[in-house]
């Protein structure tokens, strides 16, 4: 008798703990469902027709778009390349773009995304991104000091638990959608995708509010060799290599046109021949890959010196970048082995003697 009434109380136990697991199971999976079917980041499906969505945050949307959108070329950098229009790349390219931006990011970070983009199994026919100066310093490996949300990145079922749920992502993003498509929305466009040129107005005094006069000297620095070694691998790792393994791709590389308030750091640092050493050893290591094409528009004097085309130091309009657009695909400012030099001693001459007082004293200032 003692025995048979410990085997109900076993049984019984038993029973409560798989019902007790099932209703976990079955509550965990009614939470995470939504996240599953609508997927906002991408994760497990491009957009559902029916569905609208917003596309807004770049480290968690960017490797889902790599993965399930449709595409044969690719916009992608830092903010210099946020207000690129993949419209206008297709007409001037040809081709299906993607844009997949990364505010902030090192050359790593790039190299990063299109490993991905490749790994995917996508044939890629034409990238275009930025080298910005700001990074020749920067450690071949560095990444910026944005959280990645590496759960998104992997193949690794598991880790899904941060993102399937995760209370922000059901309450916040997958709700989202749905609110964004219920409200008569359309999915964000790769045209407005990061775009910030329609948010900040572009006038000279807004970027010398955040531009304070520097105090030109005699200093003259020039790269150490550590310096140049450092960055010579990072255009390796990062560039070139990359470029070397694809050859069927066309990669139309720039460097962004900073205003004159940075050439005015940079001669106020004594780094004018520091910074186009470093773009002669950008140089030196594209050249020597067929499929990259390098342009600069630094030496654009008029456009660099009016600071109305930007809305800070560093970020211009939205006319520029369509300009540039224009300007990679006709071949024009195109920087080349033969042109390279007489390109670098322009730039070197113009911002080690231009008259920084004259930024100040523009008529009304």
């Amino acid at each position: 008798m003692e025995k048979t009434t410990q085997d109900i109380h076993f049984r019984q136990n038993v029973r409560w703990i798989i019902g007790t697991l099932a209703l976990t199971i079955l509550a965990l999976a009614a939470f995470a469902l939504p996240t599953i079917i609508v997927d906002p980041f991408f994760h497990y499906h491009g957009p559902l027709d029916g569905l609208s969505y917003p596309i807004d945050d770049e480290r968690y949307q960017n490797d889902g778009i790599l993965r399930h959108f449709s595409y044969d070329s690719i916009i992608t950098g830092s903010s210099m390349c946020e207000n690129f229009k993949t419209s206008q790349a297709q007409e001037l390219f040809g081709g299906e773009f993607v844009k997949v931006p990364l505010m902030g990011c090192r050359y790593k970070e790039i190299e990063d995304t299109l490993r991905r983009a490749y790994s995917y199994g996508q044939e890629i026919k034409t990238v275009i991104y930025c080298l910005d100066y700001s990074r020749f310093s920067a450690d071949k490996d560095e990444l910026s000091e944005f959280e990645y949300p590496t759960y998104l990145y992997n193949c690794n079922p598991f880790d899904d638990v941060y993102y399937l749920l995760n209370k922000e992502v059901l309450l916040g993003r997958t709700k989202g959608v749905l609110e964004y498509s219920w409200e008569g929305n359309q999915t964000t466009s790769f045209d407005d995708y990061s775009a910030w040129a329609s948010s900040f107005p572009l006038r000279a005094e807004y970027v010398l509010e955040g531009c304070g006069e520097r105090i030109i000297g005699d200093l003259d620095v020039l790269m150490t060799e550590s310096e140049r070694e450092n960055l010579r691998q990072s255009i390796r790792q990062n560039v070139t290599a990359l470029a070397k393994e694809h050859p069927e791709t066309d990669f139309y590389i720039f460097f962004p046109p900073y205003s004159i308030c940075y050439w005015e750091g940079m001669r106020s640092d004594g780094k004018i021949g520091w910074h186009t050493e470093g773009e002669r050893i950008v140089m030196e290591e594209v050249f020597e890959c067929p499929n990259i094409r390098l342009f600069s528009f630094s030496d654009v004097f008029e456009l660099v010196e009016d600071l109305d085309n930007y809305r800070d130091m560093v970020h211009y309009g939205q006319h520029v970048s369509d300009w540039m657009l224009r300007c990679m695909a006709s071949g024009e400012h195109e920087l080349t082995k033969e042109n390279c030099e007489e390109y670098l001693a322009s730039i070197q001459e113009h911002y080690q003697n231009f008259d920084y007082s004259t930024i100040r004293n523009r008529e009304g200032k």
